[in-house]
Formats: structure tokens, C-alpha cells, sequence
């Protein structure tokens, strides 16, 4: 965003390609069960705050251990939940970052400062629905659905050539992270864009040339033409979007087969590699769509846990870890 301010710049220019791809877990990862104190007095602190679902310090052996390049306060040692090795194994190698103490709050607040209402806290603070639009946001002391995927776009659209397909690329629906002011999120799914239904296909011909007609017409309300105008513009980039990716060969590797001991979260591994086959398939197309910049949105699926925690976070761990 620096570079992108100086006219001179490469980044600027967008003559170079970069994509952001932003892997949400949908409902609500335990940042404290997946980033977890090995150090005997902070593991003690830990397990004290939550007798029933810290893990134990057994189980955090040496294939866990996380080496920060800068020593931590108080000697305090880190480890990666057990279920999450290639995760490790990225941080380890210095491919990886973990940005810590970041969160939807306002400014600092205890039990005792919540109760007493003496501080700033984000609306509906134990919505975890509500709580997942600030993150998507960064905006927790403001309700604008304008997401920081959403205002990249907003600087950086521009610098594809093609203005008619959102440089935000969505296989999570409609959402805020890809709603700027100016720019929306274009949705496709793992199988590739949707068609317009009842539209293509030789049963449909007098259909087709309906709707065709209809939305050449000149409408005279200002609603009229958004619609036609919408419809017109979802039938030419599902063309245009469906004739890119099926250009690309599609993979053919099959999908791996999660460790013994999590395989309750097979199929939420397979959803997931399925929407990033999706977005490599984009991104090797992107020259047929005219993008130098990209932003995906991709849900990982049940991390609203509730008291499955210890079962589902590691089932789901290991398949984003995988």
C-alpha cells in the first residue's frame, strides 16, 4: 500500500502480479489451544484458566516447539498445537509468521472494567457473529461493513486492465473482508462460476433470447436499468470467467487422506482443498482475465466449536495444516 502511493514505483505501475488469498475460520478459532505456553510457570498459568481444555504439557514434545528469532519476555516458550507439524515446520523455516496480541477490542478491558461499563468494548461483544465482521473489518468501534480486503481494492482495482471484474474474488458468497466502497466481491464457487439459470443449453434458445430482449430494452427507472445493468454484467463475466479457468487444466492429483486420528475432519479438509484448487486456478488465468491484483476469500468451515473444542480444533488444524 506504501508503494502503491508513489507514482514511480513498480508496485504502482501493477506491471508485476501479487494475490492476496485470506483463509477465514468460519465461527471462531481458540488462538489459546493453537498458540499454547511450553515454559513450566506460564503452562501452570494456563492450565489454571482452563482446567478442563488446556492441553497437557506432555503432549507439547519437541516436533511442536516454536524458535522466535527474539527472545520472549519472562523466558517464555511457545509451542504449535501437536496437530498443525507443517505449520510448524513453515515457522520453523521462516515461512510462516505468527502476529500476536491482535483482536476486534478497543483498548484493554477486565472482567471488573466490562461490568462496570468504564471502558470502550465493540458492539455486541459475545455475538461471535458480530465478532466476525470486525476482524474482517478492523473496525471494531465502527458498524461500516467496509472490509480491509474491500479497501485494498478500493486503491488498487485500477491496476487491472480488465474494470469490469472485481479484482475481489470470493468463494464464500457475499461478505464484508471484500466489500469496499467502491468495489464487491465477484463469487464463484469450488466448481467454477455459476450461471445465470434457465439461460444457456438448446432447451433454453427462446428463453435466452427473452431475457436478451428484455435486457436490451431502455429502461426508464432508475431501478429497472440497476437490475438489467446487473444481470447483463453477471451473464458476460460468468462467459468470460467460465472460458478463463476452463482453460487451465484441472488438477489431478487426489486429495490426501488426513492422518489416522483425524478423520472426523475429512470433509471439511475437502471443501477446503477443493476452494484453493479453485483459486490457483484463478490465479493461473488471470492473464486471460485482465488481473495483476487479486484478493480471495476462502472459509475454512466448523470452528464455531462449542464443547467439541479439543476434538474438532484438532480435526481442523491438521487439514489447514495439511
Amino acid at each position: 500500500l506504501q508503494a502503491a502511493a508513489l507514482d514511480s514505483s513498480t508496485v504502482a505501475k501493477g506491471t508485476d502480479y501479487k494475490a492476496l488469498v485470506c483463509i477465514f475460520l468460519d465461527g471462531g478459532n481458540d488462538n489459546v489451544n493453537t498458540i499454547i505456553p511450553r515454559d513450566a510457570a506460564t503452562h501452570a498459568q494456563y492450565t489454571t484458566a482452563r482446567p478442563n481444555l488446556a492441553l497437557p504439557i506432555g503432549d507439547l514434545v519437541a516436533g511442536t516447539h516454536l524458535t522466535p528469532n527474539t527472545a520472549q519476555s519472562g523466558g517464555r516458550q511457545y509451542a504449535l498445537n501437536p496437530a498443525a507439524p507443517e505449520l510448524r515446520g513453515l515457522f520453523e523455516s521462516g515461512r510462516a509468521a505468527i502476529v500476536a496480541n491482535v483482536g476486534p477490542l478497543i483498548e484493554p478491558v477486565t472482567r471488573s472494567d466490562y461490568q462496570s461499563g468504564s471502558v470502550l468494548v465493540p458492539p455486541q461483544l459475545f455475538s461471535h457473529s458480530d465478532q466476525q465482521v470486525f476482524w474482517q473489518t478492523s473496525r471494531p468501534d465502527s458498524t461500516e461493513k467496509i472490509g480491509w480486503g474491500g479497501r485494498l481494492a478500493d486503491l488498487l482495482q485500477s491496476q487491472n486492465t480488465n474494470d469490469q471484474l472485481s479484482m475481489n474474488l470470493s468463494l464464500a458468497g457475499n461478505n464484508v473482508f471484500l466489500s469496499g466502497t467502491t468495489v464487491q466481491p465477484y463469487s464463484i464457487d469450488q466448481n467454477g462460476a455459476t450461471q445465470r439459470s434457465g439461460y444457456y443449453g438448446g432447451s433454453n434458445t427462446a428463453r435466452r433470447n427473452a431475457i436478451d430482449a428484455l435486457l436490451g430494452l431502455s429502461h426508464g427507472h432508475v431501478l429497472e436499468r440497476a437490475v438489467s445493468g446487473i444481470q447483463r454484467r453477471s451473464i458476460d463475466l460468468y462467459e468470460l470467467v467460465d472460458g478463463a479457468i476452463g482453460a487451465v487444466p484441472a488438477f489431478t492429483t487426489p486429495i490426501p487422506t488426513l492422518a489416522a486420528g483425524y478423520e472426523g475432519g475429512q470433509e471439511n479438509y475437502n471443501r477446503l482443498v477443493g476452494r484453493l484448487r479453485m483459486v490457483a486456478r484463478l490465479i493461473a488465468a488471470r492473464g486471460a482475465l485482465g488481473q495483476r491484483r487479486q484478493v480471495f476469500f476462502v472459509p475454512m468451515d466448523n470452528y464455531d466449536f462449542h464443547d467439541r473444542l479439543l476434538s474438532d480444533q484438532a480435526n481442523n488444524l491438521h487439514g489447514l495444516s495439511k
